[in-house]
C-alpha cells in the first residue's frame, strides 16, 4: 500500500465513511437475512406471540415490549411483525399506542446514531447530489420521511440511520414518522382480523370491510406519493 493511500485511509472522514458503508451493508445483509434465510423462521406471528406475551406480564411489561422495538431496529428485525403482535397482546387501543411509542423510540435512537456519522460522511457518498438532497429534506422532510413510512420502500432503520446523518429537522422526522405510521398501525390489526373472519366466515360484511380497507390503503399511497412528487418539483 503506498504511502498516499495510506493517508486516504487514516483520515477521519475517511474512516467516518468507510464505518457508515460497513453499517449501511450489514443493516442490508440483516434485513435480507430475515426474509432469505432460516431466520425467516423467527419472524411469523406463531414464533413471536408466545416470545412477546412473556415479556408483556408485569409493572414493565409495556416498557420490556417497546425494548424488543428498539433491539428489533437495530437488528432489522420486520416491525410488521410486531406491530399485529402486540394489538393481539395488549388489545385495540392499547395495542397501537404502545406499537407507536416502540416505533418512535426506535426511530429516535437510529436518528441519534445516525447524526453521530456526520453530515458530511453522507454527502461523500451521495456525492454532487448531496447538496440537492439537503435542500429538499430541509424543505419537504416531513412529507418524504411519512411517504417512507408508509410505503416502506427503503429499510425502516437505514432510513432513520440516513435522516439522522443528513441532520434532517427532528421535529419533520418525528411528526413525519407518526403521521406515517399511525394508518398502518391502526390499520394493520385490523385487516388481519377481518381476514381471518372473512377466511373462516366468508360473508358479505367481511369481504366488503377488507375490500374497503384495502382500497382506502392504495388511494392514500397513490395520494400520498402524488403530494410528494408535486412538493418537490
Amino acid at each position: 500500500m503506498s504511502k498516499q493511500s495510506s493517508r486516504f485511509l487514516q483520515k477521519p472522514e475517511t474512516v467516518k465513511l468507510l464505518q457508515l458503508i460497513g453499517v449501511l451493508l450489514t443493516l442490508c445483509g440483516l434485513a435480507a437475512a430475515w426474509h432469505w434465510t432460516p431466520l425467516k423462521s423467527f419472524t411469523d406471528t406463531a414464533s413471536v406471540l408466545p416470545f412477546m406475551k412473556g415479556l408483556s406480564g408485569g409493572t414493565f411489561g409495556p416498557l420490556q415490549v417497546i425494548a424488543v422495538y428498539v433491539l428489533g431496529g437495530l437488528i432489522m428485525f420486520p416491525i410488521v411483525v410486531l406491530i399485529p403482535v402486540t394489538a393481539l397482546i395488549y388489545g385495540p387501543f392499547l395495542g397501537p399506542a404502545y406499537a407507536l411509542l416502540g416505533c418512535l423510540v426506535s426511530a429516535v435512537l437510529c436518528y441519534v446514531i445516525g447524526q453521530g456519522m456526520g453530515s458530511e460522511t453522507v454527502c461523500r457518498i451521495a456525492g454532487s447530489k448531496s447538496r440537492a438532497i439537503e435542500s429538499r429534506l430541509a424543505r419537504h422532510g416531513f412529507l418524504m420521511i411519512a411517504l417512507f413510512r408508509f410505503l416502506p420502500v427503503a429499510p425502516y432503520t437505514v432510513v432513520n440511520l440516513v435522516a439522522g446523518a443528513l441532520r434532517m429537522r427532528f421535529s419533520d422526522y418525528t411528526f413525519g414518522t407518526v403521521v406515517g405510521l399511525l394508518p398502518g398501525i391502526v390499520i394493520m390489526p385490523l385487516v388481519e382480523n377481518r381476514l381471518e373472519k372473512a377466511a373462516c366466515n366468508p360473508d358479505l360484511k367481511n369481504v366488503l370491510l377488507v375490500a374497503g380497507i384495502s382500497l382506502f390503503l392504495v388511494a392514500a399511497a397513490v395520494w400520498l406519493r402524488k403530494r410528494v412528487a408535486k412538493s418537490i418539483v
